[in-house]
């Protein structure tokens, strides 16, 4: 067992890192937010608007298919120069998992576009 076996758990360890640190991020920023809220209400001053509303997010129904592709394809990226076809076949789930994803993601999309459409009138 010398180096190839602990790659692709440096790899899985890596991106489990960038998941936690970026939540972690995002939960400084509330609780930020949530402290400056509650120092506005102690000293009786309004609280804005901004504050209180919720920001909508920006939503990409095409990032969460894009990013299993591009996963599956690293693990073939990975696999090629290692010469393990199990490698291959283990990268084959997320790649599928993802152009299900978008299939779906398309056909929900052209749902979604047809039934903003108005419907068609008769000319008599």
């Amino acid at each position: 067992m010398g180096e190839d076996f602990f790659i692709p758990f440096a790899m899985f360890g890596a991106a489990v890192l960038i998941v936690f640190f970026a939540l972690q991020a995002q939960h400084k920023r509330r609780e930020l937010e949530h402290k400056q809220r509650m120092l506005a209400l102690e000293k009786g001053l309004p609280v804005p608007p901004s504050f209180i509303a919720e920001k909508p997010k920006a939503h990409n129904p095409y990032a969460a298919p894009l990013v299993w592709i591009a996963i599956g394809f690293g693990l073939l990226i990975m696999a090629w120069p290692i010469g393990e076809p199990q490698m291959a076949g283990v990268a084959a789930i997320p790649l599928c998992i993802g152009v299900a994803l978008l299939i779906a993601n398309i056909i929900n999309q052209k749902r979604l576009a047809k039934e903003k459409e108005p419907p068609a009138t008769m000319m008599e």
